[in-house]
């Protein structure tokens, strides 16, 4: 049996905060169940028909810009969006914190820091489902070397950096 997950561990990964700019954002985990249903019936259907072409070395040939800009146009992109931005919460230098979910705050917030959108919602879609493929269930699935290569392109890009 594992040994039992200690309680920082555990309140690490219920939480991570970035800075872009002068601008703090806190991720905070979405209850597992919700999670998972947003998983199941709106980012799957995003995800139907995307592939990655590899190389003969396995190695990403070509990223399918395209396909990935049309995805974030769809209704589930929508849904996926307001579930992440009831997990986020903005502290600025001087500024009452705010959670994204408030459509106000956020549309005057998003009009200042535009740079931050894509970013932000790329960061707190990698916090709030990466955990589900704890375990090396994504290594399962997709061929060792895509894996490799994925880490490698992104790594950089999800650091928090």
């Amino acid at each position: 049996m594992d040994a039992p997950v200690r309680e920082t561990e555990r309140a690490e990964k219920a939480e991570r905060k970035i800075t872009l700019g002068d601008v703090t954002y806190v991720f905070m985990l979405a209850p597992a169940e919700p999670a998972f249903d947003m998983l199941l019936e709106h980012v799957t259907p995003l995800l139907q028909g995307f592939t990655v072409p590899l190389d003969k070395a396995g190695h990403i040939s070509e990223w399918p810009v395209g396909r990935f800009a049309a995805g974030l146009s769809s209704p589930d992109a929508r849904v996926i969006r307001e579930f992440l931005y009831k997990y986020i919460a903005v502290a600025r230098s001087g500024g009452q914190p705010f959670r994204l979910e408030d459509d106000g705050q956020r549309a005057v917030h998003f009009n200042h820091y535009r740079g931050h959108m894509i970013p932000l919602i790329l960061k707190a879609f990698q916090f709030q489902f990466d955990s589900f493929f704890d375990g090396g269930v994504l290594a399962q699935i997709l061929p060792r070397q895509m894996v490799d290569t994925l880490r490698a392109k992104l790594s950089g890009f999800f650091s928090g950096q």
